[in-house]
């Protein structure tokens, strides 16, 4: 019984959306150069990472990261589905602005949910549930 037990709260963490086991992989130069950090993040936790100018973010089919020019989730911030998202690759082209921490949240529970994005005056509006493309850019 206690082994059953086990084996199925095993299975059920397995089963769970791996948005909760989200790798976040930093890089200090743009396009994946110069390696600096790699953490395992979970949902709704802060990390300061340094300054970075490119990041992948693997295991990540569902969410919003969201990414601030300041430690500790403070400062400016941009967001970006992480389902199609993942790899943020030039910040300073696209945002015009290096980061410094992280902070992933899961879906938010409302079916339309708009987030701003700050330089390129579009809102990524994460669409729940659409598997084939959660995210998509609508003209603010």
């Amino acid at each position: 019984m206690v082994k059953s037990t086990a084996l199925f709260l095993v299975s059920a963490a397995l089963a769970l959306p791996s948005v909760y086991g989200l790798t976040g992989k930093f890089f200090s130069d743009t396009y994946y150069k110069s390696p600096t950090k790699n953490i395992s993040m979970t949902v709704d936790s802060c990390y300061t990472v340094g300054q970075f100018n490119s990041a992948i973010f693997d295991n990540a089919p569902s969410g919003t990261i969201f990414m601030y020019t300041g430690p500790n989730c403070l400062g400016a911030s941009v967001s970006r589905c992480v389902a199609s998202q993942y790899q943020p690759g030039n910040n300073v082209l696209d945002y015009n602005l290096k980061f410094q921490s992280v902070k992933i949240v899961k879906e938010i529970q409302s079916s339309y949910t708009q987030y701003l994005w700050t330089t390129q005056n579009y809102a990524a509006a994460c669409v729940k549930p659409v598997p084939t493309n959660p995210c998509k850019v609508v003209p603010v």
